[in-house]
């Protein structure tokens, strides 16, 4: 560190200099830094901890040049939404006196390969680091309680990622389309897998706690690694479309307290080989089954009481069982074999 007033984490970090940036006053005798203003040739800059005599509290915006390295004192307390959007940073130690960072604040920083989080986060926000494109880990502080919509998306760097027993909620897309996510946990507590959340990763298990009750549509679809799922009995809803695209999903245990399996649900999953559907189903939708040419048998339950047109569609090697009063199940009409 520098001086009485504040410190950094890393000893290499270069001197600050005031006039590299400009502030705008919070009207309590601190300071928000706005904006980087020195030479666009600089590659490592330090945020100063104090202007006119007062404590740097906020980032505003700390990009600027061709900065790819930037040091934060432990005086500020916030980062602000897009603070480092589209920078070219490499790295980024957030000390611990930040409390919250804001929403897509370090979105698109194409370059940030190593990122530590202040451990006195409770919230990962929505797009804070999504579309990171070399970000291969990242460490969650165990104080988290929420990780944003697409807080990680489409960062294909990525390939694991533990989530403390602290969270408990997991935002819309926050992992869609980590295409080289292989690990990642849903921990106890989740009561909401929601929509795309694990969409195109190559998660090849995962574990869903018995808290979780909903499962949002694509919540998983495109999972090609994944090959066996268990729905715990707490589960009484899943989207449409969740499971479509898992190509090698080859073993599914339902939860006994669904009542209707949704559009497109396991479509087009064509190593799926078996099936048992749950007695408490009253519907199944369209295509729900559509494209598994590895079944060859399921049975229909005597409470369901609708099936969509063509669910099971382009079943080639499909023989359904289905209660004898149910005339109207042609195999032309569900879309199987038999």
């Amino acid at each position: 560190g520098f001086g009485p007033g504040g410190h950094y984490t890393s000893n290499s970090a270069p001197e600050p200099v005031d006039s590299d940036w400009s502030f705008i006053s919070n009207g309590d005798g601190t300071w928000t830094v706005n904006q980087y203003i020195g030479d666009v040739n600089a590659t490592e800059v330090s945020i100063p901890y104090s202007h006119s005599g007062g404590s740097v509290t906020q980032i505003i915006d700390g990009t600027g040049g061709n900065v790819s390295k930037i040091y934060i004192p432990d005086t500020v307390k916030t980062i602000g939404d897009a603070a480092f959007i589209s920078s070219p940073l490499t790295s980024i130690v957030i000390p611990d006196s930040v409390t919250s960072i804001g929403e897509d604040s370090f979105r698109m920083c194409r370059y940030l390969t190593s990122v530590t989080l202040s451990k006195n986060l409770t919230t990962i926000p929505a797009g804070a680091f999504n579309l990171c494109d070399t970000l291969t880990s990242i460490n969650i502080p165990s104080g988290v309680t929420e990780i944003g919509g697409f807080a990680f998306s489409y960062s294909p760097a990525l390939t694991s990622l533990v989530l403390p027993d602290s969270v408990k909620t997991i935002g819309y897309s926050a992992f869609a389309g980590c295409t080289n996510l292989t690990s990642v946990n849903i921990p106890n507590g989740v009561l909401d897998i929601p929509a795309h959340a694990f969409s195109q990763t190559k998660i090849s298990s995962i574990i869903i706690p018995d808290t979780v009750t909903t499962i949002g549509e694509f919540a998983f679809s495109g999972c090609t690694a994944l090959t066996s799922i268990v729905i715990p009995d707490s589960v009484i809803t899943i989207g449409e479309s969740a499971f479509i695209g898992c190509t090698n999903l080859t073993s599914v245990t339902l939860s006994k307290n669904l009542t209707e399996l949704a559009l497109g649900l396991f479509q087009g999953d064509n190593k799926l080989n078996s099936i048992v559907i749950p007695t408490n189903i009253t519907t199944i939708g369209k295509y729900t089954f559509g494209w598994c040419t590895a079944l060859t048998s399921i049975t229909i339950p005597n409470n369901v009481t609708t099936i969509t047109y063509e669910a099971f569609y382009n079943d080639t090697n499909l023989t359904v069982s289905r209660p004898a009063a149910r005339t109207t199940w042609t195999a032309s009409y569900l879309g199987c074999k038999a």
